[in-house]
């Protein structure tokens, strides 16, 4: 079987003016075959010898002539080891210079592709080999691997021979058989050095310089003969979620980042085994090629293992970017999806996409690369960090931040007792030109009951924007407020709303309609949607002893 990888990402983040911040690429280590490698001083944690697992991505330059030496700890008497034998794994140990304990077929490794590969040992003396999370060889071995005091090498034997020609990157060594699902939930995100099991985990993301660092148990590494620091295109982000089936048909796979907005694969043709969505918390290494990015610092990858070109249809919800909220979503008409092969790709490209503004989308089919969203149009000129309001003995206290400003003449703020009536409130004069936080407080000194407040920021040039309407509730005493969630925040039929509070919960679109209001105990309160236009809807948690608060959810078009 012929290993493929390829990989998409999207990144969000267009309609404010905020610096791209300068986040590090994702590096790793390129070896020269010949006499470059990384040695590590001998340590009795590499003496496993019952349950262990050695996984790691690699990116041959070549297919071998014969072995190459991926890991080992030794010429003769080797602990467990992981070799290319031409275009297939082989796991080397036991006694002597033999010791070939098990190995994969012809062609499940591919040069010039990133390749994840896991090989495990049991208890019960199975030895397995795992390519792209999925399993190519089992062998069952009596022999116990041998311990040494030898040095570990990455990328030659350990006697100046069989030197790996190719990238190397994200090597992890446990002390435990990692099972399959373990692998495929852990292989496309970077770990903490904390888990449990693990021995040594080498990132190679310092960069430059010439140690390897381990970052779980400082076991670091030593670099030989100057291998070169390059930019990693191994598919590895912050989080992930994957998928694995013998059948497509009908089957999709969701991820959500950490700031809310999500990703949907769907339609997958050519059969991969399995597929992968990451996300990744820090704007890409490389921007050429795009346009409008702004304050969005995170973006999405799909990893498809195996198969026969497979593609797929993308969806990404972008309406709880908070790069997006910050902007509000005037100039959703933009909004384009540019795409590149992988992390080492130093430029984009675009790609076309279908744009539904009612479920806050963006959709491409046939997909078979990687991809970022950004926008063909200008920079919104505010980045509003926050829109708040709470009661005060002298009435409502509203209050708004941004953290820069371009050409902005003036905020106007309105307000309405049921959300769809408004009037006048207040004009505040904008900054200008600022970057730098701005902070903004007036006083509602007759407000109602219940007081909706809508905030429109006006710059020179005529353009508005219009942020999310806030509620302030006067019936209540005022206090902190404890604990409230929405979730999912993309949902088809069911949306859940939770609070250690009790008091009144209430449902309208960003327009103000009331389309949902009931009574919440403290636990959980389940609401079905499937009635609702597709859109974005704003939930309101009116406390009985708590200042209110609200949180977007987009419901999804079935």
């Amino acid at each position: 079987m012929t290993t493929t990888l390829k990989t998409i990402g999207l990144l969000l983040g267009l309609l404010v003016v905020v610096p791209i911040l300068k986040s590090q690429p994702g590096p790793c280590l390129r070896f020269n075959g010949s006499n470059e490698y990384v040695r590590v001083n001998h340590n009795s944690d590499f003496n496993v010898t019952s349950t262990w697992t050695i996984e790691f991505w690699l990116n041959p330059d070549v297919t071998p002539s014969g072995w190459d030496a991926v890991i080992s700890k030794n010429v003769s008497d080797r602990p467990p080891g992981v070799w290319l034998y031409y275009n297939s794994v082989e796991v080397w140990y036991g006694t002597g210079t033999n010791g070939l304990i098990a190995y994969t077929n012809y062609g499940t490794i591919s040069a010039g592709e990133w390749q994840h590969v896991a090989v495990t040992r049991s208890s019960g003396n199975s030895v397995k080999i795992y390519i792209n999370g999925e399993l190519e060889a089992t062998f069952n071995s009596t022999s116990t691997p041998p311990t040494n005091s030898s040095r570990l090498n990455f990328a030659q034997r350990g006697d100046g021979s069989y030197y790996y020609d190719g990238y190397l990157d994200d090597i992890r060594y446990w002390s435990d058989e990692r099972t399959q699902s373990e692998i495929r939930d852990n292989m496309c995100k970077q770990l903490t050095g904390s888990e449990a099991g693990l021995i040594s985990y080498w990132r190679f993301d310092k960069g430059s310089g010439s140690t390897a660092t381990d970052f779980a148990s400082a076991h670091n590494g030593s670099l030989r003969n100057t291998p070169t620091w390059d930019t990693s295109g191994a598919p590895i982000g912050t989080s992930s979620s994957s998928l694995y089936t013998s059948s497509w048909s009908g089957k999709t796979l969701y991820h959500t980042s950490s700031d809310g907005d999500s990703l949907r694969v769907s339609s997958v043709t050519g059969s991969p085994d399995g597929i992968i969505i990451y996300s990744v918390d820090k704007t890409p290494n490389y921007t050429s090629g795009t346009a409008g990015l702004g304050g969005n610092d995170h973006y999405f990858g799909v990893f498809k293992a195996n198969g026969s070109s497979p593609t797929y249809t993308m969806t990404y919800y972008y309406g709880n970017n908070s790069a997006f909220k910050v902007g509000g979503g005037a100039t959703e008409t933009d909004l384009k999806i540019y795409q590149r092969t992988n992390n080492a790709s130093s430029s984009w490209s675009t790609t076309s996409t279908t744009l539904n503004t009612g479920s806050q989308t963006l959709t491409a089919t046939g997909l078979n690369s990687q991809f970022i969203l950004g926008s063909s149009g200008n920079a919104l000129p505010v980045d509003l960090l926050k829109f708040e309001g709470e009661k005060s003995p002298n009435g409502n206290e509203l209050y708004w931040v941004t953290s820069s400003e371009t050409n902005s003449d003036y905020f106007l703020i309105e307000r309405s007792p049921d959300g769809n009536e408004w009037e006048y409130l207040k004009t505040v004069d904008g900054a200008g030109t600022k970057n730098d936080i701005t902070k903004y407080h007036i006083t509602d000194y007759f407000p109602w009951e219940y007081t909706y407040y809508r905030l429109t920021q006006f710059d020179l040039d005529g353009q508005k924007e219009v942020y999310d309407v806030i509620l302030v509730d006067n019936t209540s005493p005022n206090s902190n407020f404890r604990s409230f969630e929405v979730f999912p925040t993309a949902a088809i039929q069911d949306v859940n709303i939770k609070s250690t509070e009790n008091g009144k919960v209430e449902i309208r679109s960003t327009n103000g309609q009331l389309v949902y209001t009931n009574s919440m105990e403290t636990g959980a309160l389940k609401v079905n949607i499937e009635d609702f236009p597709a859109g974005s809807y704003l939930v309101t948690l009116i406390p009985e002893n708590e200042k209110s608060r609200t949180i977007r959810f987009v419901k999804i078009a079935q």
